[in-house]
């Protein structure tokens, strides 16, 4: 179960069992919609530095390749 969080009410989303990947993820607003949605996101690219380390800030290293 995921815990989001937003304008202040705390909804809780069922895991889906659904596993994404991210191609291109830039700062990791597809990640955000898929979270909301259940989804798994397992691995993530990008090749512009500064956006990968915006994403680490907001998801973690464990799935992000840059």
């Amino acid at each position: 179960m995921i815990d989001i969080q937003s304008d202040n009410r705390q909804t809780e989303i069922q895991s889906t069992g659904i596993r994404a990947v991210e191609l291109f993820c830039g700062i990791g607003g597809f990640r955000l919609a898929c979270d909301s949605l259940g989804f798994e996101t397992v691995w993530a690219n990008d090749m512009n530095p500064l956006s990968c380390e915006v994403y680490r800030e907001a998801f973690g290293t464990n799935e992000i390749v840059s």
